[in-house]
């Protein structure tokens, strides 16, 4: 079962690890091979999903009345942190710029503001087990889409497949934050195949798909809850297209309904 962490305690420890790498490389190639990156577009896909959640951190520190004097260092923390990954921060040797951003001292303040933001702002954190366990049902289950014969609805398969490239990316680079990042993705996922599972229901390939979406669903839900034994139902994929939207902290709402009516628009647009 997923533990619980928070925004500030997440980035405190990305902190931590940067600041332990030490590297006479450009900062955006020390942290590519750091993290594992191989293509320049998805660093800086993962460079914008940590300035997103710098800038929820600092929106949920905002939002707890605390005294300047306690809220102030932590805010003084992730501008910090925005300072290491900043575009003259990537392109200077790491030891020179980005690592000396990151002095443990101007850091701490971020961790300890953790406790106030736990209650109310509470996100999954996957252990490593946990990740590379779901990691490998997602390609699993993206092997397994790919192989299917489909006689119509190719674009739902489509959208799966992206969703699911996306789920993959994620998983694999963003295991260090909390996972919602990661489960958004898998919201796409289900929205596409509850459109497949209403308008396909007489194709073999697409009733397979569905039934494996099902099941992927089903150790996503023990893998994050700790739930066994859930029964496979009509609504199964409706109720986990809402139990994903619970771990999203946006102001975008989400609806099955809203995402089935986008599909079928992209539907008859490639149709016409």
């Amino acid at each position: 079962m997923a533990s619980i962490t928070t925004a500030a305690r997440e980035l405190a420890e990305l902190c931590d690890d940067l600041h332990k790498l030490t590297s006479a490389k450009a900062g955006m190639d020390a942290l590519k091979e750091h993290f594992k990156i191989e293509s320049n577009s998805d660093f800086h896909e993962i460079l914008s999903v940590v300035f997103s959640r710098v800038a929820q951190a600092e929106m949920q520190i905002n939002s707890v009345e605390e005294d300047e004097y306690i809220s102030g260092p932590a805010k003084l923390a992730l501008t910090t942190l925005n300072a290491a990954l900043s575009p003259q921060s990537m392109s200077k040797p790491w030891d020179n710029l980005g690592r000396q951003q990151l002095i443990p001292d101007k850091i701490s303040a971020l961790r300890s503001f953790s406790g106030q933001l736990k209650h109310n702002y509470p996100l999954p954190k996957l252990s490593e087990e946990e990740r590379k366990n779901l990691l490998t049902e997602a390609e699993n289950l993206k092997a397994f889409v790919e192989l299917q014969q489909m006689t119509d609805h190719e674009i739902y398969r489509a959208l799966m497949l992206a969703g699911l490239n996306t789920f993959c990316k994620r998983l694999r680079y963003l295991n260090w934050l909390g996972a919602e990042y990661t489960f958004e993705s898998l919201r796409g996922i289900l929205g596409a195949t509850i459109a497949l599972q209403e308008t396909a229901t007489s194709d073999e390939g697409a009733v397979s798909i569905v039934d494996a979406v099902q099941k992927f669903y089903v150790k996503f839900r023990t893998v994050i809850h700790g739930v066994k034994d859930v029964v496979v139902t009509g609504k199964l994929l409706y109720e986990g297209f809402e139990e994903i939207n619970k771990f999203m902290h946006s102001d975008i709402v989400s609806q099955a309904p809203k995402l089935l009516q986008d599909l079928r628009h992209i539907t008859d647009s490639v149709s016409s």
